[in-house]
């Protein structure tokens, strides 16, 4: 053997330990080998190490000999491989007879494949299993040498007749052959080739915008050609698992999977997000298959404050307040005839282009529109006017649901309701006003009595629906016509409101038209023929509901034949 020279002075934790090769021809045959060294000083003489053994091991387990064939359970053999029995043990459990060199560190090298194997090699696709040999399996010659080959293993390779064998390994590397082949027939069903994506009704546009995710909004998993009952299918939205299910006997396809409102909305309200969706499928303890994917975009941005949930209604919009003449939130005949204002502050963040749109009673009447503009700030107050039609239109209603939508262009969301009282309900047929001083020609003239400088007499007729403390307002209208047509004479006309007591609710309202001058005087000198006057009342409930009258003309002529002038002066 080779000798190493040491010279001094050296540092032994430098050069020790110490190492060299033995040349490959000591170990050419097979046995036990013993390896010492010496050590010699010419001043201290020399000294032999304690030896070691080596075994020169060229012989593969079991005196290179084929092990004997695997064992199966009796029914195995006996039946084949179920998709039952696979799922219950987890695959397939065998038993490697005994050699008689047993020895730790031997390692026992499954196969599982389509033809009975005879030769392997290092890259071995048929490779199923190892299991390498222990203390407890060397120390109780009666210890049973058993494994699994696993399920996964057996179902990827598919259904039909199978070869199962082993071959065995030793430490040193030394590899035996074959053992003899175990034919299992395998009754599996053939798992699924290339699964379909899932889909979601509401994207196949491209998107699921803030209506979609308001709906019920289900997975569609496609059909599973091949699928058996007990397979596993696992949802998954992007990276988020959904719950798994197992495949039932009978199925109906697609079989929907819900998507809760959490799982839409994890991607926030910020920006648009792009979402992926697909599924996994698993059979027994196969690894499990990906499904082909579905993307599409979720845009759940809105104008305002970020949704709370599902629901369109969002709280922390702030509500409107209608401003009625006798009150806030009420509305009464009081409002006729004018715009009515509505107050709101601006949502939060507004950004230009986007709208407020201002309801009133439901969706299907729009009021008004705000269109969002450079500069306007959150919190700022908003006046906007609905016009009377629309109330008109509306009606009465004790509580009528104010309120708007914010949009954004994509997706829209609205305020809380303000209830609003409106009472406007118009009353119709209520009799014209008789002129009592008027002649049988229906003319006030200087003959007619009382002179017309003492006042016109006016009764407005009993209604039924009249009530005390409700105000009956007469109307005079002067003309330059002989039948009240055109425009009214400027300064000839006035209102008389009166609030009737129980009497006049009960026997009607007298009312005097009075000052004489303007009133009478400007249609009454009309020439070369009379002017006219046309009266008419309005009626307003206590209740808010309204009503006007029929119309009453009257000729008034201040002059008389021969042209002189009543002007009671």
């Amino acid at each position: 053997m080779p000798h190493h020279e040491i010279v001094g002075p050296y540092d032994p934790n430098t050069l020790f330990p110490y190492f060299c090769f033995i040349p490959a021809h000591y170990m050419t045959n097979p046995g036990f080998r013993v390896i010492r060294y010496e050590v010699s000083n010419p001043l201290i003489g020399s000294d032999e190490s304690s030896p070691t053994f080596v075994n020169i091991d060229q012989t593969a387990p079991n005196q290179g000999n084929a092990g004997l064939r695997l064992r199966f359970e009796d029914e195995v053999e006996a039946d084949g491989l179920s998709d039952e029995y696979l799922t219950d043990h987890g695959g397939a459990p065998v038993v490697v007879p005994r050699w008689s060199d047993l020895h730790i560190e031997d390692t026992v090298i499954f196969y599982w494949s389509k033809t009975p194997r005879l030769s392997s090699s290092d890259d071995d696709e048929d490779e199923a299993h190892t299991l390498q040999i222990t203390y407890a399996h060397w120390v109780d010659e009666n210890a049973p040498i058993e494994a699994t080959i696993p399920e996964a293993v057996i179902r990827a390779s598919g259904p039909g007749r199978r070869y199962a064998g082993y071959r065995l390994k030793d430490r040193a590397g030394n590899g035996g052959g074959f053992s003899a082949p175990t034919p299992i027939e395998v009754l599996t069903v053939a798992a699924p080739g290339d699964l379909e994506k899932p889909w979601i009704e509401e994207a196949l546009d491209g998107l699921i915008d803030l209506a979609d995710a308001r709906l019920p909004l289900k997975m569609k998993i496609p059909f599973i050609d091949g699928a058996s009952a007990g397979d596993w299918v696992m949802p998954y939205w992007n990276a988020q698992a959904l719950p798994s299910f197992q495949l039932a006997d009978v199925n109906t396809w697609p079989i929907p999977r819900d998507l809760s409102w959490t799982v839409v909305s994890s991607g926030g309200f910020d920006a648009p997000v792009p979402t992926r969706i697909h599924y996994l499928y698993q059979r027994g303890t196969q690894q499990p298959k990906p499904s082909d994917s579905s993307f599409f975009l979720v845009d759940l941005t809105v104008a305002g404050p970020a949704p709370e949930g599902p629901d369109p209604i969002n709280r922390f919009l702030d509500p409107v307040t209608v401003k009625g003449v006798t009150g806030d939130n009420i509305v009464t005949s009081a409002d006729s005839n004018r715009h009515l204002k509505v107050e709101v502050t601006l949502f939060d963040n507004p950004k230009p282009g986007e709208r407020l749109e201002l309801m009133w009673g439901s969706d299907a009447e729009l009021a008004r529109t705000y269109t969002v503009q450079q500069g306007d700030v959150a919190g700022q107050l908003l006046e906007l006017f609905v016009p009377w039609p629309v109330v008109e239109g509306v009606g009465s209603h004790p509580r009528l649901p104010v309120y708007y939508w914010t949009d954004n262009g994509v997706n829209r969301q609205r305020s809380r309701d303000t209830l609003v009282k409106v009472a406007i309900t118009r009353i119709e047929d209520l009799l014209a006003p008789v002129v009592v001083d008027a002649d049988a020609r229906n003319t006030i003239n200087c003959e007619t009595v009382p002179r017309p400088w003492e006042g016109i007499r006016v009764h407005v007729p009993a209604d039924p629906r009249f009530a005390p403390g409700d105000t009956v307002t007469l109307y005079w209208k002067g003309y330059s016509t002989t039948n009240g047509a055109g425009a009214p004479i400027p300064g000839s006309e006035e209102s008389f409101p009166r609030i009737l007591s129980p009497e006049e609710a009960r026997d009607g309202v007298d009312i005097t038209v009075l000052p004489f001058n303007p009133l009478i005087t400007l249609p009454g000198l009309v020439t070369p023929r009379n002017g006219s006057a046309v009266l008419q009342y309005s009626l307003s409930k206590q209740d808010g509901s309204y009503g006007d009258s029929k119309k009453k003309m009257i000729a008034v002529s201040l002059i008389r034949p021969s042209g002189e002038r009543c002007l009671g002066v």
